[in-house]
């Protein structure tokens, strides 16, 4: 009876491990961020001295995969992964 109970321990602990592994980190997601923003700011910046910027559908693109990127930071920065 022991023998099972320690088996199960260990299973429930291993996968416990491999599900926080899986979580994308704080770091990789920052750097996702911070790729991204900076590739917006390269391709798109250009658009914001205008006076009614009018941004093309790369920088709405763009700009919808920073946003996510930003979104899914703060929720993994609220959560600790």
């Amino acid at each position: 009876m022991c023998h099972r109970s320690v088996s199960i321990i260990f299973g429930l602990a291993v996968l416990v491990t491999l599900g926080c592994n899986s979580q994308p980190s704080v770091d990789s997601l920052q750097k996702e961020y911070d790729q991204a923003r900076q590739q917006y700011g390269k391709d798109c910046g250009d658009q914001f001295m205008k006076a009614k910027p009018e941004f093309d559908q790369k920088c709405k693109d763009e700009e919808a995969k920073m946003n996510e990127a930003y979104k899914r930071l703060q929720a993994a920065k609220t959560t600790g992964t």
